[in-house]
């Protein structure tokens, strides 16, 4: 990958060689290449191939794409509307084949913006409203869920909303809900959110 441009968003020409190599570990083969309604790609990729198996602790495990979970489904409300209850991400021409992932393609701009917001969110201010259980070794925790609404508020450049469920133990973590970030994803969409750290 060649940038002819080194000084492109104030950095270095050291700085886009390590965003290139960065994308080449991120971005894999793509089986099929899907662009959304919203203007996002997202690449199929074949599921033993996805990035989360990069992981040293997930190498040389054996994983079926068509596993299914073995709990039962929360019983849903009966209020809740019927539209609410598939997440669409707006994948057209059918969606990714059988035994592949949609996975979205990081672009420079995305590694820029989370250089960006990395920086932010060390000295922001933050407002929070969670639940969090004691700190007692007798706790037996085997998993968590959640019900969550999905909105799109408005927040202004420099803020961001969401609503994520939160799983810790001491510095290995899983989160997943909804966010609204314009520094992190570069606009106002509400997005599907995740993120997966082991120590």
């Amino acid at each position: 990958m060649a940038f002819l441009n080194y000084e492109v968003e104030g950095l270095s020409k050291k700085d886009n060689e390590e965003l290139g190599r960065q994308l080449k570990l991120l971005n894999k083969p793509a089986i099929k290449t899907i662009k959304t309604e919203y203007g996002d790609i997202y690449d199929c990729v074949d599921f033993y191939q996805q990035p989360a198996f990069d992981h040293p602790l997930l190498k040389n495990h054996t994983y079926y794409p068509q596993m299914k979970p073995s709990f039962s489904l929360l019983k849903r409300d009966k209020e809740s509307s019927t539209s609410n209850s598939s997440f669409k991400m707006g994948l057209k021409d059918g969606g990714c084949p059988m035994g592949t992932v949609p996975i979205r393609r990081t672009t420079k701009e995305d590694l820029i913006r989370e250089r960006r917001f990395n920086a932010s969110y060390a000295r922001g201010t933050f407002h929070f409203a969670l639940e969090q259980t004691s700190n007692d070794p007798r706790n037996q925790i085997s998993g968590a869920g959640t019900t969550a609404s999905m909105y799109n508020p408005k927040v202004l450049p420099n803020q961001w909303s969401a609503s994520v469920v939160k799983v810790q133990n001491g510095r290995d973590q899983i989160q997943a809900g909804w966010r609204v970030d314009p520094i992190l994803y570069g606009d106002t969409h509400t997005r599907f959110y995740s993120l997966f750290k082991i120590s």
